[in-house]
């Protein structure tokens, strides 16, 4: 009998089983199988997390990180997401709308959105965004969420709008509320703290000497430092420091601005010492450098010189230049901190680079039907990142494993018994080979108010008078952490909720207890999104394009076999599979009237190329 054999000998066996579901239906056979499984979860379920999702090194419950994370990877292979606005309650909204200038509405902005998931003290979530010159922040709790709107003088100016904004994580910030770094049009940087008692704030300190400021950046490490990028310079702030004014504690000059006609484009610390900065050449017809710096490392002549550096080569005959918008690093495993990480360029391209080598890219992901600028970028883990574009509202899917090498599939939990009493329809889902899937491009076609006001809500789904649907760019993204089911997108004046999760665990109530409102909300506050997936490389001219449909939340009951044939297809049943057709539109054509007035982080006004 295996409840016979050791306690040792028991954990190496359920060290060793593939699926969660394995793990449980072996502790329901005996109650002493029971107690081993539930005595210690890290060595029960912490080498099946560790091994189907390896960028998972801590976690404060394993099982229930396990669940989370098997939860989300079917709902990601499956399509399965709910995307609703992510805004004050409306009376929330009707009490705060002062100040509101009938000029203000002609111009939109771009959110600067940032989030973490903290587990040290239960879950909370914290999202921050800024909305116009105003900071929005919403705090949720498995049993609450708390909203706190943060006005300022003039704040309806657009020479006030916040650009960029970063959230100090608990490990850096010792206070009760929340602490803020953020950077205005009119080119302040200060940081901020939110009090407790009572809703408000209280200003911490500003940062001198910011003039002219292209980017912020933020380090990680339990005692923060701010990069701000300046003409040719990085200069260096301590965050924690306890004074009203802060001046630069070192400034450092960047060997390749002594020679060109620049501009920096974006930062990303890829360790607390390490960062890598993203160039647009303003001269010439020669692509924008990629470079990382060690910022501890002596300069060389007055200058810092770069440890790693690359360059595409500009195509041939093209007089368009082209740099990165976005950096983003990958979750290290294996201890490989900093040395990978992602690019995002205004060719429509998405590069893997690793510092180690002096390639200059190891992997290229390019959209053969959506070529728009890539402006923001999210990773998870090592499996997958998003992209978010600069026209037609779209977001982009991207895998990251190699074609059959997935780690985890929800297939391999499905039990022999239940595969056997399905229909012949679910039965062929099944059969699917894993390197069969596609990514994917998410439309967040919202509907919008044809004339919206700065700060009004989105229309619910079902008010259709008035409102357009929205074509522009998305212009920010952010996921709390590597566990969490949810995306942030920021699109021209909203902020968009994208939380992956299955049609059937929602009515099943299995889900993310921090998305408990959901239950309430989806009748009334889900979108119905478009979506289609993109050829495979190599079969551009094979792979169908389906455009695809999701069905409103009432609508799910009514629709008999067409749910069977979503499911048959490995598509989530909310989804309505289309015709055969490629998506028709011309680059840069969309309501993006913030396409030609905003450069995301860079700026409002000034084209994003």
């Amino acid at each position: 009998m295996l409840e016979d054999l050791p306690i040792e000998v028991l954990q190496q066996v359920i060290g060793h089983l593939p699926t969660v579901s394995a793990i449980a239906n072996l502790s329901s056979t005996s109650r002493k199988l029971r107690a081993v499984v539930a005595e210690d979860e890290s060595t029960s379920y912490r080498p099946f997390v560790q091994r189907a999702f390896p960028t998972i090194k801590t976690a404060p419950a394993w099982r229930n990180v396990a669940e989370a994370l098997t939860s989300r990877s079917r709902a990601w292979d499956r399509r399965a997401f709910v995307a609703r606005e992510c805004c004050p309650p409306e009376s929330y909204f009707h009490a705060n709308r002062e100040g509101i200038s009938r000029a203000r509405s002609v111009f939109g902005f771009a959110p600067a959105l940032d989030s973490y998931e903290d587990s040290a003290d239960g879950r909370r979530e914290t999202v921050a965004w800024g909305a116009g010159g105003r900071i929005n922040i919403r705090v949720t709790e498995p049993n609450s969420t708390n909203w706190q709107t943060l006005k300022f003088e003039d704040d309806h100016l657009p020479t006030n709008d916040i650009l960029q904004l970063k959230l100090l994580r608990p490990s850096q910030d010792p206070s009760a509320g929340q602490t803020l770094v953020f950077r205005r049009a009119n080119d302040e940087i200060a940081t901020i703290e939110t009090t407790t008692e009572e809703p408000g704030y209280c200003q911490y300190a500003r940062f001198v000497d910011t003039a002219a400021t292209e980017c912020i950046e933020v380090s990680d490490s339990k005692e923060p430092i701010l990069a701000v990028a300046r003409t040719g310079k990085l200069q260096l702030y301590p965050v924690q420091e306890q004074q009203n004014f802060i001046s630069p504690t070192e400034t450092i000059r960047l060997e390749y601005f002594a020679a060109k006609k620049s501009r920096m484009r974006g930062m990303q610390f890829l360790t607390g010492n390490t960062i890598a900065t993203s160039t647009a050449l303003l001269e010439g017809h020669e692509n924008g450098p990629l470079q990382v710096y060690d910022i501890n490392a002596p300069a060389t002549r007055g200058s810092a010189v770069p440890i790693w550096s690359c360059r595409p080569p500009s195509s041939g005959g093209s007089k368009t230049r082209h740099n990165a918008h976005a950096i983003a690093r990958l979750d290290h495993v294996c201890g490989n901190a900093g040395q990978l990480f992602l690019s995002g360029w205004s060719s429509g391209q998405a590069r893997l680079h690793d510092t180690r080598i002096s390639q200059p890219w190891v992997a290229e992901y390019v959209d053969p039907v959506d070529n728009g600028q890539i402006l923001c970028l999210a990773v998870i883990g090592h499996e997958r990142f998003l992209a978010g574009s600069d026209q037609n509202a779209c977001l982009k899917t991207f895998d990251l494993r190699m074609p059959g090498e997935q780690a985890y599939s929800y297939l391999d939990a499905q039990s022999a018994d239940r595969q056997g009493s399905r229909s012949n329809v679910h039965q062929n889902l099944t059969k699917r080979p894993r390197h069969d899937q596609r990514s994917f491009n998410t439309f967040l076609s919202v509907s919008k108010w044809r004339n919206e006001r700065v700060w009004d809500p989105l229309p619910l789904p079902r008010q259709h008078s008035g409102a357009v649907n929205y074509s522009g760019a998305v212009y920010s993204l952010s996921i709390p952490s590597p566990t969490s089911p949810t995306v942030y997108a920021g699109i021209e004046n909203h902020v968009v909720q994208l939380d992956f999760v299955s049609t059937d665990d929602i009515e099943k109530g299995q889900i993310d207890p921090l998305l408990s409102d959901l239950k309430q909300q989806k009748d009334t506050h889900v979108f119905s999104l478009g979506c289609y997936e993109r050829p495979r490389p190599g079969k551009e001219s094979t792979d169908p394009v389906l455009l695809n449909k999701q069905a409103m939340w009432h609508e799910l009951k009514s629709q008999g076999e067409r749910n069977l044939e979503s499911e048959a297809a490995g598509w989530d049943r909310r989804w309505r599979l289309g015709g055969t057709r490629r998506p028709s539109w011309t680059r840069g054509r969309g309501s993006g009237r913030a396409i030609a007035r905003n450069s995301g982080r860079n700026g409002r006004r000034g084209s994003v190329s």
